[in-house]
């Protein structure tokens, strides 16, 4: 009797693990795919992908028959899969070209040291461009093949191998390349970012070696980031001095090894000579700034080799920015430092984007995606005094938050399937409500409240041109468009769209780039981020005046400013390989113009 109950208790128990692994493994929803058909290319895409899915379509099939017919490199069976990925708040593509395969991420790139194109045309040249000209540079159907061979179980152990690559093309020159490509079609530009880096590594004798640009593995992410910068530039330089024919021959003769004989046959002369000559070019590109004097401010702190987006408490006690604290890449983690005691904490892990305090002081309002499955940014509040954080939203895809005056509302920028909208969430997470409705790839970025909380100040960056600086209404009522389309493959209308009562106004728009707005504490004027000068410092709009002044003269760049009641501007600074936190006196004045509105 015993073991017949004892039987029964192991099959009840058995039951119930049974259901708990039912319940574990059931499977999520699935997501609809989708596809669209054009001569060469099966583009697939998931809900949401419409848009994203029909702007390559316009361009994929002439760019893909230039780059063809640019590298001779037609084939008898020349369809490509497109994946558009809008899975991840991420910017990303890449392509693999034995596969005949491209994947790009429909978010548009935010990067510290990358400025603003037209992301979509710009990542599928780049990423073609590699599929198409690797494809041509391979030699024979095998990536790799080694021989090795060695003596074993003796003292000492040691072993030969041979290694045989399909092709011995050094990375400066296969990003150098990809990048020179989307810029022949419009879509990239040697912009005031890429200058930056290359002029600061100049000016601090920092430049990559030939060798040191042969992988994309470096010390640290600036590394990395300089081997595309370094090669973009160089290969600029073979293509303006010797012909865009020379860079394609380059490509399509490199041999298995070295590509330094392939520099010698199709250049005439040495990777060497090629690289002095290059220097000799930045030399006299860059000389006017040895002459120079530079008015950056004070430095006030320097935690990493990324310090990002400082900004004071209302009430002067805590500064709170976001550091990669010293580690090799640049995954930052939120900061919080008493400016009194000069004590620095680490609060919260893993934060990106903009961070910004209530007007209480005892909170920050900042995005990070979550612990577990984090694909989507989400929206956190950190409470300084209990160091308690807390989650308010859900898959929101957030960026940029910032409280209103009072702290019962939030105001962000919402990313879904390429495209941009400003939103307003209560504090608590309920109540969200769009300012802005958007369907033709515009972007926006750091929106924020007037200090009377009647304005929203922000940026936007329309397809082909540059960021500008806007302003509406907070009030302006729930807009939001429902698009009908009959055929996805046509695209859709320039729908960039404002609410009546939005009141919307351009208060800088020009051919530079402004970037970062924050409005002063008095509300009279704006502070912001441009490259007027050809290089990024930190401006101030007078709104009243209209009258603009430059508060900073760097040879390396300004970003992210914000104005504390201090009378400081806090920004962060980047030389030296190094973004450092700096401080400059809001009265400083290099010199002053008038602010104009160009037709755009």
């Amino acid at each position: 009797m015993n073991h017949i109950k004892c039987l029964k208790t192991k099959r009840f128990y058995l039951h119930i693990l049974i259901v708990l692994l039912c319940a574990l493994l059931k499977p999520h929803p699935s997501i609809a795919v989708q596809q669209m058909e054009t001569k060469y290319f099966t583009i697939i895409y998931d809900d949401g992908g419409e848009y994203t899915a029909s702007q390559i379509s316009k361009f994929c099939d002439e760019i893909y028959e230039k780059l063809m017919a640019q590298y001779d490199s037609f084939t008898d069976d020349p369809r490509v899969t497109c994946i558009v990925n809008d899975a991840i708040d991420l910017a990303n593509g890449y392509a693999i070209y034995f596969q005949n395969t491209i994947t790009i991420y429909a978010t548009n790139m935010d990067y510290e040291f990358r400025g603003q194109s037209n992301w979509l045309k710009n990542v599928f040249v780049h990423e073609m461009t590699h599929m198409i000209s690797l494809k041509k540079a391979a030699k024979g159907p095998v990536n790799f093949i080694a021989f090795g061979g060695g003596k074993y179980n003796t003292n000492p152990d040691f072993s030969v191998d041979v290694a045989f690559y399909h092709l011995s093309q050094p990375a400066w020159f296969s990003e150098g390349i990809a990048q020179v490509g989307a810029e022949s079609f419009g879509s990239e530009r040697w912009d005031s970012h890429r200058d930056m880096l290359l002029r600061t590594a100049w000016f601090e004798n920092s430049l990559l070696s030939m060798e040191e640009m042969e992988a994309l593995s470096g010390k640290n992410h600036v590394s990395s980031e300089m081997v595309y910068n370094q090669g973009y530039s160089m290969v600029n330089y073979i293509k303006n001095k010797y012909g865009y024919d020379k860079v394609t021959e380059l490509n399509n003769t490199c041999g298995y090894f070295d590509f330094d004989p392939t520099i010698k046959r199709v250049l005439g002369i040495s990777a060497e000579k090629l690289y002095s000559d290059w220097y000799a070019y930045l030399d006299n590109r860059y000389s006017s700034y040895r002459k120079r004097s530079f008015e950056e401010g004070e430095k006030v702190l320097d935690n990493g080799s990324a310090d990002y987006y400082p900004v004071l408490s209302p009430d002067g006690r805590y500064l709170a920015w976001l550091s990669n604290r010293g580690k090799e890449y640049a995954i930052t983690d939120l900061m919080l430092r008493d400016m009194s005691t000069g004590k620095t904490k680490r609060i919260v892990k893993n934060v990106d984007n903009r961070v910004t305090w209530s007007h209480d002081s005892e909170k920050l309002v900042y995005v990070r995606r979550p612990e577990r499955r984090p694909r989507f940014y989400d929206i956190y509040t950190y409470d300084v005094k209990p160091g308690k954080e807390h989650r308010i939203s859900k898959s929101m895809r957030a960026q940029d938050p910032s409280f209103s005056p009072g702290d019962s509302l939030i105001v962000f920028v919402r990313n879904l399937g390429g495209n941009n909208s400003i939103a307003v969430i209560n504090s608590n997470g309920a109540d969200l409500r769009f300012l802005t409705s958007t369907h033709d790839g515009s972007q926006f970025y750091s929106p924020s409240f007037s200090p009377d909380g009647t304005k929203i100040l922000f940026n936007i960056y329309k397809q082909d041109f540059d960021r500008d600086i806007g302003l509406i209404n907070s009030n302006s009522e729930t807009y939001r468009h429902n698009w009908e389309y009959a055929d996805s493959t046509v695209g859709f209308s320039d729908s960039t769209s404002f609410a009546e009562n939005s009141d919307f106004k351009l208060l800088l728009g020009s051919k530079f780039d402004e970037r970062t707005p924050r409005f002063l504490p008095d509300g009279k004027g704006i502070i912001f981020s441009s490259d007027r000068t050809g290089v990024f410092n930190i401006y101030k709009l007078d709104l009243e005046t209209c009258r603009v002044s430059r508060l900073t003269d760097l040879y390396g760049g300004a970003f992210f400013p914000s104005a504390g009641n201090d009378n400081y501007v806090y920004y962060s600074g980047y030389k030296a390989e190094n973004f450092s936190i700096y401080r400059i006196n809001l009265d400083s004045e290099i010199e002053r113009t008038e602010n104009i509105i160009e037709d755009r």
